[in-house]
């Protein structure tokens, strides 16, 4: 088993745990969560072009583009959903609750997403001990919420 990417899973699990609290103190001090939303988006850009940079990577072909689906491009919208959402609800509900309720929807909708294969995903049957998991995972998420 190769261990690097759950390693690397894990170092930006804890980094989405830590960018929560960050940004919801931006959004506490620019009062004004939209603003921030930009200001995040910005940085991040900024970012990821420099990774673009370092790596030399080059620009996709013009026929790779053209032949990408249309929902493909649907998930550059959806970006900017978690964003304003951890901007407006993280530090009302916690790191505990936020990211709790964050990471058990993407489980529970990651698992019916395997089942049928959809957008691009391979087939992994939502088996009893999958299901089970998701289970666990609203049950711990429960008892993060109410205590």
């Amino acid at each position: 088993m190769i261990v690097l990417p759950y390693v690397i899973a894990i170092v930006a699990g804890i980094l989405n745990a830590i960018h929560s609290g960050t940004n919801a103190q931006l959004t506490t001090s620019l009062e004004r969560p939209w603003w921030a939303a930009v200001m995040v988006c910005l940085i991040s850009g900024a970012v990821v072009s420099l990774g673009v940079l370092v790596t030399r990577e080059s620009f996709p072909s013009w026929t790779s583009l053209a032949r990408t689906p249309w929902w493909a491009w649907v998930g550059t919208a959806i970006a900017g959903v978690p964003v304003i959402t951890t901007l407006l609800y993280a530090g009302r509900l916690g790191a505990a609750a936020f990211n709790g309720l964050v990471v058990t929807a993407t489980i529970v909708a990651s698992v019916a997403l395997d089942h049928f294969g959809v957008l691009g995903f391979h087939v992994h049957q939502a088996s009893v001990l999958r299901i089970l998991g998701a289970a666990i995972m609203i049950a711990g998420l429960a008892l993060i919420c109410l205590f």
